[in-house]
């Protein structure tokens, strides 16, 4: 087995063999690993989807989304209790990954990150940035620019990224209203909880789409509910492409029944050549990047951290993966 880092401490039991499929995180989890515990020495081992041998004495793996083959290999799940993801979807890894063990996610991790999107796309939207900028003097002439606040911001999910969104919408002076699954009255009395996305998308002037890719969200934008959107609506999906038609999204977008679709993930990624999307007036696409940015992996090992903290005292692990609710 090749063992890339391994916890300088005195060994007091069978060790903890953590499998690691991102090394950026092995390295810099191993300067933790002194204040991880005590009584048992820590190895962590590079693993990659291409081969499993050094999975056969881990008892946690580490996983990212990429390379793991449509089959289980024989003798899976090996000696895995744990398995952590560094994303905060499941919807990337096979099923027969998910089965049979506990698996958490690093849900929260990129909110930040993503939230900071949001609010860029609804400034540069809103503000209409973009048709005041000027490339000669004989363009020179103030525009009267809408204000953000007083605006109403809609928010599809309420988890970290809903919450932390609808704190800063809410301090920019923009209402809010959420559509969630959990049926229970949000504590906020200041954000407005709605049950249907037809009465949401008629009510606000943004849209953000923040909940995971699951059966019952698959397709939520769609032609009948794109027909009730309220006028000049701005539509962001930071989610999975698969909560929109995006057949249906084309059509509303060329009626002008929605005003603009800022679009962070598409399906599929990327979407082909010459695909309508790329070259609508009324669309902004980027790469899936949302959630991309210098403090995400150690927001990740820090979660880690804190749940195998967790792991070895004998606690329940946070952020575990109900596969039922697919989230």
């Amino acid at each position: 087995m090749n063992s890339i880092v391994s916890a300088p401490t005195q060994p007091k039991s069978q060790p903890l063999v953590i499998a690691s499929q991102l090394i950026e995180v092995s390295a810099a989890l191993l300067q933790q690993l002194p204040t991880v515990s005590d009584s048992r020495t820590i190895q962590i081992e590079s693993f990659s989807p291409d081969s499993f041998d050094s999975l056969h004495t881990a008892e946690i793996l580490l996983a990212t989304p990429q390379g793991w083959p449509a089959q289980a290999p024989a003798g899976w799940p090996f000696q895995l209790k744990w398995i952590q993801l560094v994303s905060s979807g499941i919807d990337f890894y096979p099923q027969w990954l998910l089965d049979g063990i506990t698996i958490t996610t690093s849900r929260g991790a990129t909110a930040l990150p993503m939230v900071e999107y949001i609010l860029a796309a609804l400034f540069w939207r809103h503000k209409q940035l973009a048709q005041v900028e000027i490339q000669s003097p004989a363009q020179w002439q103030r525009h009267n620019l809408p204000l953000l606040a007083g605006s109403t911001l809609g928010i599809v999910g309420y988890g970290a990224i809903g919450q932390h969104l609808a704190q800063t919408a809410q301090a920019l002076g923009m209402q809010v209203k959420i559509l969630r699954r959990n049926p229970q009255p949000i504590q906020d009395k200041n954000i407005q909880q709605v049950h249907r996305i037809e009465e949401l998308i008629s009510q606000v002037d943004h849209l953000v789409l923040a909940a995971p890719a699951t059966l019952e969200t698959h397709h939520l934008i769609n032609a009948s509910v794109l027909a009730q959107a309220k006028p000049n609506l701005h539509l962001i999906n930071v989610a999975r492409g698969s909560l929109i038609d995006q057949h249906a999204l084309l059509q509303a977008l060329d009626q002008g029944s929605i005003a603009h679709a800022t679009l962070d993930v598409t399906t599929p990624e990327p979407l082909p050549e010459n695909h309508p999307l790329y070259r609508h007036a009324r669309v902004s696409i980027t790469p899936h990047t949302s959630a991309t940015a210098s403090n995400v992996i150690p927001a990740v090992i820090q979660q880690f951290q804190h749940n195998l903290n967790l792991y070895l005292n004998g606690q329940p692990l946070e952020n575990v993966v109900d596969l039922k609710r697919g989230y």
